[in-house]
């Protein structure tokens, strides 16, 4: 039998242990309670059992107006969330859910919803829901996008113009792989060399130049591999002996390694 001593002691113990025990719930509920990021449990039933300040606060809402509410009257995609829901019940861990929720004033967050289940006997109780407001990550990724899509169309317009500018003067376009030494001619450069096949060859190109200007034209070939730009003024034979002059322009594109890639240039018709 355990004297009076004894006794007032262990209950001291007792009670001191307890102390500490409330004292570390307190500490951990402050923790959630004010947590940036916004937490909330939802039952069987999808109503709102509890939710931190950081969700609310998100939402505009307050505790009163918020909790005790069904989850899905501040889901844009009702159907979607009862999805989700039904998703949670069978067990199932959700990671990253896209959402959009409702907020007081009206307007709609973009939010990522990670959760699991609560249970005690194997029975579902409720769910924690972590929930990451992505709106203004969203609203750039748009902007970002907006600004693509715009920078595309003055791409493609600039390109229209360049092309209507090419053809009314006249000049021929060449696309020069160097990797591969494919060289893409426009049917108006074939022209201007004197052929009337398409598939004309680059060296049939070449071969075309008049014999005292060949040295100038592969000199300056040459030389624009490292000055990054090709300009030089030559004559032409056609196949029909006539001499013709041309005016060459090139541009190098260099790769990530900073090696030549590719060649665009224009040619002119100079003769007149």
């Amino acid at each position: 039998m355990l004297d009076s001593t004894t006794i007032e002691k262990k209950f001291a113990e007792s009670e001191r242990r307890l102390l500490e025990l409330q004292s570390k719930l307190e500490k951990v509920t402050d923790f959630i309670e004010n947590a940036s990021a916004p937490l909330h449990w939802v039952n069987s039933r999808a109503e709102i059992i509890w939710a931190n300040q950081a969700e609310v606060d998100m939402l505009g809402y307050t505790k009163e107006e918020y909790i005790g509410r069904s989850i899905v009257d501040f889901h844009v995609d009702k159907q979607g969330i009862k999805n989700l829901l039904q998703r949670l019940q069978q067990n199932e861990v959700i990671k990253d859910f896209s959402a959009q929720l409702i907020c007081k004033d009206g307007s709609v967050r973009d939010v990522l919803i990670s959760s699991s289940t609560y249970r005690q006997n194997e029975k579902f109780v409720h769910t924690r829901c972590f929930t990451r407001d992505v709106t203004t990550l969203k609203q750039e990724e748009e902007q970002k996008i907006k600004e693509q899509v715009e920078a595309r169309k003055n791409i493609e317009e600039s390109e229209v113009r360049s092309r209507l500018a090419i053809d009314a003067a006249e000049m021929g376009v060449f696309d020069w792989d160097l990797s591969t030494q494919t060289f893409f001619s426009s049917p108006r450069l074939i022209e201007i060399f004197g052929f009337t096949d398409p598939q004309t060859a680059h060296q049939d190109l070449i071969n075309c130049f008049h014999p005292d200007d060949k040295p100038l034209r592969d000199k300056a070939v040459a030389e624009c591999f490292t000055k990054g730009s090709l300009v030089y003024e030559a004559r032409v034979i056609w196949p029909d002996k006539s001499i013709h002059w041309v005016r060459v322009y090139g541009k190098i594109m260099y790769d990530e390694k900073n090696e030549p890639k590719r060649m665009f240039g224009i040619v002119t018709d100079i003769t007149e």
